[in-house]
Protein backbone atom coordinates (compact mmCIF):
# COMPACT_ATOMS: atom_id res chain seq x y z
CA UNK A 1 0.00 0.00 0.00
CA UNK A 2 2.60 2.60 0.64
CA UNK A 3 4.63 2.00 -2.70
CA UNK A 4 0.87 2.31 -3.97
CA UNK A 5 0.86 6.02 -2.32
CA UNK A 6 4.10 6.33 -3.67
CA UNK A 7 3.71 5.93 -7.17
CA UNK A 8 0.49 8.00 -7.09
CA UNK A 9 2.10 10.85 -5.78
CA UNK A 10 5.09 10.58 -8.45
CA UNK A 11 2.24 10.62 -11.27
CA UNK A 12 0.41 13.47 -9.85
CA UNK A 13 3.86 15.40 -9.75
CA UNK A 14 4.71 14.49 -13.30
CA UNK A 15 1.43 15.72 -14.56
CA UNK A 16 1.91 18.59 -12.51
CA UNK A 17 5.12 19.57 -14.40
CA UNK A 18 3.39 18.50 -17.52
CA UNK A 19 0.94 21.27 -17.58
CA UNK A 20 3.88 23.95 -16.26
CA UNK A 21 5.21 25.48 -19.74
CA UNK A 22 8.62 25.73 -20.19
CA UNK A 23 10.27 29.18 -20.57
CA UNK A 24 13.95 28.67 -20.34
CA UNK A 25 14.86 32.87 -20.76
CA UNK A 26 14.79 34.24 -17.15
CA UNK A 27 13.89 37.62 -18.10
CA UNK A 28 10.94 36.49 -20.48
CA UNK A 29 9.21 34.26 -17.48
CA UNK A 30 9.76 37.47 -15.24
CA UNK A 31 7.66 39.48 -17.20
CA UNK A 32 4.91 37.14 -17.47
CA UNK A 33 4.96 36.73 -13.87
CA UNK A 34 4.73 40.41 -13.42
CA UNK A 35 2.57 40.83 -16.55
CA UNK A 36 -0.64 43.41 -16.26
CA UNK A 37 -3.18 42.26 -16.19
CA UNK A 38 -2.33 39.16 -14.42
CA UNK A 39 -0.94 35.97 -16.28
CA UNK A 40 0.13 33.74 -13.19
CA UNK A 41 -3.54 33.36 -12.11
CA UNK A 42 -3.10 31.11 -9.34
CA UNK A 43 0.25 32.85 -8.45
CA UNK A 44 2.38 29.72 -7.83
CA UNK A 45 5.37 31.49 -9.52
CA UNK A 46 4.80 29.16 -12.75
CA UNK A 47 2.75 29.68 -16.05
CA UNK A 48 -0.16 26.56 -16.06
CA UNK A 49 -0.78 25.69 -19.86
CA UNK A 50 -4.08 26.59 -18.64
CA UNK A 51 -3.32 30.02 -17.84
CA UNK A 52 -0.96 30.42 -21.10
CA UNK A 53 -4.37 29.17 -23.59
CA UNK A 54 -6.73 31.45 -21.13
CA UNK A 55 -3.60 34.51 -22.39
CA UNK A 56 -4.83 37.35 -24.83
CA UNK A 57 -2.66 40.10 -24.67
CA UNK A 58 1.00 39.83 -23.70
CA UNK A 59 3.06 43.30 -23.71
CA UNK A 60 6.54 42.63 -23.02
CA UNK A 61 8.71 45.85 -23.99
CA UNK A 62 12.25 46.80 -22.74
CA UNK A 63 12.58 43.27 -20.84
CA UNK A 64 16.10 42.38 -22.26
CA UNK A 65 14.71 39.04 -23.48
CA UNK A 66 17.07 37.29 -25.70
CA UNK A 67 14.10 33.92 -26.57
CA UNK A 68 10.56 33.87 -26.28
CA UNK A 69 10.54 29.65 -25.94
CA UNK A 70 7.41 29.06 -24.79
CA UNK A 71 5.07 31.57 -26.48
CA UNK A 72 3.60 28.58 -28.43
CA UNK A 73 1.67 27.79 -25.33
CA UNK A 74 -0.07 30.82 -25.73
CA UNK A 75 -2.53 29.58 -28.66
CA UNK A 76 -5.14 32.32 -28.35
CA UNK A 77 -3.10 34.94 -28.35
CA UNK A 78 -4.12 37.73 -30.03
CA UNK A 79 -1.85 40.58 -29.61
CA UNK A 80 1.91 40.51 -29.12
CA UNK A 81 4.40 43.16 -28.32
CA UNK A 82 7.62 42.43 -27.92
CA UNK A 83 9.38 45.81 -28.48
CA UNK A 84 12.78 46.67 -27.88
CA UNK A 85 14.53 43.51 -26.85
CA UNK A 86 17.24 41.17 -27.87
CA UNK A 87 15.48 38.59 -30.13
CA UNK A 88 17.19 37.25 -32.81
CA UNK A 89 14.55 34.48 -33.63
CA UNK A 90 10.70 34.69 -33.20
CA UNK A 91 8.53 31.78 -33.81
CA UNK A 92 4.77 32.26 -33.78
CA UNK A 93 3.91 29.19 -35.78
CA UNK A 94 1.48 28.01 -33.36
CA UNK A 95 -0.59 31.80 -32.70
CA UNK A 96 -3.04 31.16 -35.25
CA UNK A 97 -4.77 33.84 -33.67
CA UNK A 98 -2.53 36.61 -33.69
CA UNK A 99 -4.10 40.01 -34.81
CA UNK A 100 -1.04 42.53 -33.74
CA UNK A 101 2.75 41.98 -34.02
CA UNK A 102 4.91 44.09 -32.67
CA UNK A 103 8.62 42.99 -32.54
CA UNK A 104 10.43 46.21 -33.35
CA UNK A 105 14.25 46.61 -32.18
CA UNK A 106 15.52 43.46 -32.20
CA UNK A 107 17.98 41.89 -34.41
CA UNK A 108 15.87 39.51 -36.26
CA UNK A 109 16.77 38.32 -39.81
CA UNK A 110 13.59 36.66 -40.89
CA UNK A 111 10.18 36.78 -39.73
CA UNK A 112 7.63 33.84 -41.26
CA UNK A 113 3.99 34.33 -40.71
CA UNK A 114 2.98 31.95 -43.10
CA UNK A 115 0.46 30.31 -39.83
CA UNK A 116 -0.50 34.00 -39.15
CA UNK A 117 -3.14 34.90 -41.51
CA UNK A 118 -5.30 37.14 -39.28
CA UNK A 119 -2.99 39.62 -38.58
CA UNK A 120 -4.02 43.31 -38.35
CA UNK A 121 -1.39 45.29 -37.55
CA UNK A 122 2.58 44.20 -37.96
CA UNK A 123 5.47 46.78 -37.00
CA UNK A 124 8.63 45.18 -37.61
CA UNK A 125 10.63 48.08 -38.02
CA UNK A 126 14.60 48.39 -37.33
CA UNK A 127 15.17 45.05 -37.29
CA UNK A 128 17.76 42.56 -39.86
CA UNK A 129 15.31 41.81 -42.22
CA UNK A 130 15.84 40.90 -45.98
CA UNK A 131 12.54 39.98 -46.55
CA UNK A 132 9.16 39.66 -45.72
CA UNK A 133 6.28 37.82 -46.78
CA UNK A 134 2.56 39.59 -46.18
CA UNK A 135 0.94 38.13 -49.60
CA UNK A 136 -0.92 35.47 -47.65
CA UNK A 137 -2.62 38.37 -45.21
CA UNK A 138 -5.77 39.88 -46.64
CA UNK A 139 -6.94 41.43 -43.09
CA UNK A 140 -3.75 43.72 -42.54
CA UNK A 141 -4.16 47.60 -42.14
CA UNK A 142 -1.50 48.39 -40.87
CA UNK A 143 2.31 48.10 -42.24
CA UNK A 144 5.71 49.41 -40.79
CA UNK A 145 9.00 47.57 -42.07
CA UNK A 146 10.94 50.61 -41.67
CA UNK A 147 14.88 50.46 -41.13
CA UNK A 148 15.70 47.38 -42.29
CA UNK A 149 17.67 46.22 -45.40
CA UNK A 150 14.47 45.31 -47.34
CA UNK A 151 14.97 44.76 -50.69
CA UNK A 152 11.69 44.21 -52.28
CA UNK A 153 8.08 44.28 -51.04
CA UNK A 154 5.08 43.08 -52.36
CA UNK A 155 2.05 44.48 -50.94
CA UNK A 156 -0.86 43.75 -53.98
CA UNK A 157 -2.44 41.34 -51.68
CA UNK A 158 -2.78 43.42 -49.36
CA UNK A 159 -6.31 45.16 -50.36
CA UNK A 160 -7.26 45.91 -46.44
CA UNK A 161 -3.82 48.04 -45.94
CA UNK A 162 -4.50 51.74 -44.21
CA UNK A 163 -0.97 52.68 -43.55
CA UNK A 164 2.36 51.45 -44.89
CA UNK A 165 5.70 52.93 -43.51
CA UNK A 166 9.55 51.35 -44.94
CA UNK A 167 11.38 54.05 -44.39
CA UNK A 168 14.84 53.62 -44.32
CA UNK A 169 14.83 50.42 -46.48
CA UNK A 170 16.92 49.19 -49.68
CA UNK A 171 13.73 49.41 -51.71
CA UNK A 172 13.54 51.27 -54.85
CA UNK A 173 10.05 50.94 -56.17
CA UNK A 174 6.64 49.63 -55.09
CA UNK A 175 3.58 48.82 -56.08
CA UNK A 176 0.73 50.53 -54.44
CA UNK A 177 -2.03 50.20 -57.44
CA UNK A 178 -3.96 47.32 -55.44
CA UNK A 179 -4.28 49.10 -52.25
CA UNK A 180 -7.76 51.30 -53.06
CA UNK A 181 -7.42 52.06 -48.76
CA UNK A 182 -4.07 52.57 -48.58
CA UNK A 183 -4.37 56.34 -46.55
CA UNK A 184 -0.78 56.78 -45.29
CA UNK A 185 2.24 56.01 -47.32
CA UNK A 186 6.13 56.79 -46.14
CA UNK A 187 9.04 55.88 -47.70
CA UNK A 188 11.75 58.27 -47.00
CA UNK A 189 15.48 58.02 -46.62
CA UNK A 190 15.23 55.28 -49.71
CA UNK A 191 16.16 55.55 -53.55
CA UNK A 192 12.98 55.11 -54.56
CA UNK A 193 12.79 56.78 -58.44
CA UNK A 194 9.05 56.42 -59.14
CA UNK A 195 5.91 56.24 -57.61
CA UNK A 196 2.21 55.89 -58.42
CA UNK A 197 -0.59 56.54 -56.59
CA UNK A 198 -3.06 57.59 -59.45
CA UNK A 199 -5.02 54.26 -57.67
CA UNK A 200 -5.04 55.57 -53.86
CA UNK A 201 -8.06 57.92 -53.51
CA UNK A 202 -8.44 57.59 -50.08
CA UNK A 203 -4.24 58.46 -49.88
CA UNK A 204 -4.04 61.46 -46.24
CA UNK A 205 -0.13 61.87 -45.66
CA UNK A 206 2.91 61.02 -48.01
CA UNK A 207 6.01 61.04 -46.79
CA UNK A 208 9.01 60.60 -49.48
CA UNK A 209 11.47 62.77 -47.86
CA UNK A 210 15.16 62.22 -49.36
CA UNK A 211 14.46 60.02 -51.77
CA UNK A 212 15.44 60.03 -55.35
CA UNK A 213 11.83 60.79 -56.95
CA UNK A 214 11.90 62.84 -60.63
CA UNK A 215 7.95 62.96 -60.97
CA UNK A 216 5.17 63.24 -58.72
CA UNK A 217 1.38 63.00 -59.63
CA UNK A 218 -1.25 63.20 -57.45
CA UNK A 219 -3.70 64.76 -59.20
CA UNK A 220 -6.22 61.96 -58.17
CA UNK A 221 -5.49 61.84 -54.57
CA UNK A 222 -8.16 64.39 -53.62
CA UNK A 223 -7.66 63.16 -49.93
CA UNK A 224 -4.20 64.84 -49.37
CA UNK A 225 -3.63 66.71 -46.61
CA UNK A 226 0.15 66.79 -45.70
CA UNK A 227 2.73 66.03 -48.38
CA UNK A 228 6.42 65.85 -47.96
CA UNK A 229 8.80 65.15 -51.07
CA UNK A 230 11.78 67.69 -49.45
CA UNK A 231 14.98 66.71 -50.75
CA UNK A 232 14.29 65.16 -54.38
CA UNK A 233 14.95 65.58 -58.00
CA UNK A 234 11.59 66.36 -58.75
CA UNK A 235 10.90 67.50 -62.32
CA UNK A 236 7.50 67.33 -62.29
CA UNK A 237 4.94 67.51 -58.98
CA UNK A 238 1.29 67.96 -59.83
CA UNK A 239 -0.78 68.62 -56.67
CA UNK A 240 -3.86 69.98 -58.69
CA UNK A 241 -6.61 67.47 -57.29
CA UNK A 242 -9.11 69.85 -56.54
CA UNK A 243 -8.64 69.96 -52.77
CA UNK A 244 -5.80 72.33 -51.90
CA UNK A 245 -8.05 74.17 -50.08
CA UNK A 246 -7.99 71.19 -47.15
CA UNK A 247 -4.44 70.68 -47.67
CA UNK A 248 -2.15 72.60 -44.79
CA UNK A 249 0.57 71.04 -45.12
CA UNK A 250 3.23 70.54 -48.13
CA UNK A 251 6.86 70.59 -48.00
CA UNK A 252 8.97 70.55 -51.67
CA UNK A 253 11.53 72.38 -50.88
CA UNK A 254 15.24 70.94 -52.30
CA UNK A 255 14.49 70.38 -55.48
CA UNK A 256 16.67 72.18 -57.73
CA UNK A 257 15.02 70.69 -61.36
CA UNK A 258 11.39 71.59 -60.16
CA UNK A 259 10.53 74.96 -61.74
CA UNK A 260 6.62 74.66 -61.50
CA UNK A 261 4.36 73.02 -59.20
CA UNK A 262 0.85 72.34 -60.66
CA UNK A 263 -2.14 73.73 -58.15
CA UNK A 264 -5.60 73.81 -57.90
CA UNK A 265 -5.41 78.07 -57.79
CA UNK A 266 -2.34 79.97 -57.81
CA UNK A 267 -3.61 83.13 -55.86
CA UNK A 268 -4.46 80.59 -52.32
CA UNK A 269 -0.95 78.64 -53.34
CA UNK A 270 1.36 81.95 -52.58
CA UNK A 271 -0.61 82.78 -50.00
CA UNK A 272 0.57 80.20 -48.33
CA UNK A 273 3.16 80.65 -45.68
CA UNK A 274 6.12 78.10 -45.02
CA UNK A 275 6.18 77.81 -41.51
CA UNK A 276 8.85 74.85 -39.77
CA UNK A 277 8.10 74.87 -36.47
CA UNK A 278 5.95 71.79 -34.59
CA UNK A 279 3.54 71.37 -35.84
CA UNK A 280 4.70 72.26 -39.51
CA UNK A 281 2.25 74.24 -41.39
CA UNK A 282 1.64 75.85 -45.09
CA UNK A 283 3.18 75.00 -47.95
CA UNK A 284 7.24 75.00 -48.82
CA UNK A 285 8.70 75.29 -51.84
CA UNK A 286 12.23 76.77 -53.69
CA UNK A 287 12.42 79.94 -54.62
CA UNK A 288 13.42 78.84 -57.72
CA UNK A 289 10.11 76.75 -58.23
CA UNK A 290 6.40 78.43 -58.82
CA UNK A 291 3.08 77.63 -58.77
CA UNK A 292 0.90 77.39 -61.54
CA UNK A 293 -2.38 75.74 -62.50
CA UNK A 294 -0.91 74.57 -66.11
CA UNK A 295 2.64 73.84 -66.03
CA UNK A 296 4.55 72.41 -68.73
CA UNK A 297 6.89 69.20 -68.04
CA UNK A 298 10.55 70.85 -68.53
CA UNK A 299 13.65 71.66 -66.90
CA UNK A 300 16.49 74.29 -67.78
CA UNK A 301 18.29 72.09 -70.42
CA UNK A 302 21.22 74.93 -70.82
CA UNK A 303 22.32 74.55 -67.46
CA UNK A 304 22.13 70.68 -67.78
CA UNK A 305 23.49 70.44 -70.69
CA UNK A 306 25.22 67.18 -70.08
CA UNK A 307 24.03 64.82 -72.87
CA UNK A 308 22.83 65.23 -75.76
CA UNK A 309 19.59 63.14 -77.95
CA UNK A 310 19.62 62.80 -81.37
CA UNK A 311 18.19 62.88 -84.20
CA UNK A 312 15.65 65.06 -82.61
CA UNK A 313 12.83 64.97 -83.82
CA UNK A 314 12.89 60.93 -84.57
CA UNK A 315 11.13 58.83 -86.20
CA UNK A 316 12.33 54.91 -84.85
CA UNK A 317 15.35 55.01 -82.98
CA UNK A 318 16.88 57.77 -80.85
CA UNK A 319 20.40 57.78 -79.14
CA UNK A 320 21.74 59.45 -76.40
CA UNK A 321 25.30 60.74 -76.59
CA UNK A 322 26.84 61.60 -73.26
CA UNK A 323 30.03 61.42 -71.52
CA UNK A 324 29.46 59.39 -68.16
CA UNK A 325 27.31 56.80 -69.52
CA UNK A 326 23.87 56.83 -67.69
CA UNK A 327 22.57 54.85 -64.77
CA UNK A 328 19.10 54.50 -65.28
CA UNK A 329 16.57 56.52 -68.59
CA UNK A 330 13.09 57.22 -68.47
CA UNK A 331 10.60 58.68 -70.79
CA UNK A 332 7.21 60.59 -69.25
CA UNK A 333 4.56 62.21 -71.20
CA UNK A 334 4.20 65.66 -71.13
CA UNK A 335 1.70 64.76 -67.98
CA UNK A 336 4.19 63.11 -66.12
CA UNK A 337 2.99 59.53 -66.61
CA UNK A 338 6.21 56.99 -66.62
CA UNK A 339 6.27 55.20 -69.74
CA UNK A 340 9.06 53.66 -70.45
CA UNK A 341 12.52 52.63 -68.02
CA UNK A 342 15.87 51.60 -69.44
CA UNK A 343 19.61 51.58 -69.38
CA UNK A 344 20.06 51.46 -73.27
CA UNK A 345 21.59 54.59 -74.73
CA UNK A 346 19.78 53.73 -78.19
CA UNK A 347 16.22 53.80 -77.85
CA UNK A 348 13.95 52.04 -80.61
CA UNK A 349 10.79 54.59 -80.31
CA UNK A 350 9.30 53.38 -83.16
CA UNK A 351 5.77 51.92 -81.10
CA UNK A 352 5.71 55.85 -79.57
CA UNK A 353 2.54 57.74 -80.31
CA UNK A 354 3.76 61.33 -82.28
CA UNK A 355 4.33 64.37 -80.42
CA UNK A 356 6.42 65.65 -77.29
CA UNK A 357 7.90 63.51 -74.78
CA UNK A 358 10.52 64.04 -72.27
CA UNK A 359 13.50 61.86 -71.48
CA UNK A 360 15.30 61.68 -67.82
CA UNK A 361 18.92 60.70 -67.51
CA UNK A 362 20.48 59.40 -63.97
CA UNK A 363 24.15 60.40 -64.35
CA UNK A 364 26.67 60.36 -61.83
CA UNK A 365 23.48 60.39 -59.31
CA UNK A 366 22.10 63.71 -61.20
CA UNK A 367 18.39 63.55 -62.39
CA UNK A 368 18.59 65.19 -65.83
CA UNK A 369 15.88 65.75 -68.37
CA UNK A 370 15.62 66.88 -71.99
CA UNK A 371 12.42 67.00 -74.29
CA UNK A 372 12.46 64.99 -77.55
CA UNK A 373 9.49 64.75 -80.74
CA UNK A 374 8.67 61.55 -82.03
CA UNK A 375 7.61 62.30 -85.61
Amino acid sequence: MKIYYIITLFLLSSIAQAQIVNIPDANFKNALLNHSPIIDTNGDGEIQVTEAEATLIITIEHKGIQSLNGIQSFVNLEDLNCHDNSLTVLDISQNQNLKKLRCSWNQLTNLDISQNLNLELLVCYHNELTNIDVTQHPNLEELWVSINPLTSLDVTHNSSLKKLHCDSTQLTSLDVSQNSNLEGLSFKDTQFSNIDVTQNFKLRYITFSNANLTHLDLSQNPNLIALDCYNNQLIYLNIKNGNNINMPYMDAENNPNLQCIKVDNVVNANNRQCYRGDPMVGWCKDATASFSEECVLGIDEQNLATFDLFPNPAKDILIIKAKETPELIQIYTTTGMLIRTTSNTTLDISDLASGLYFLSASIQGKSITKKFIKS
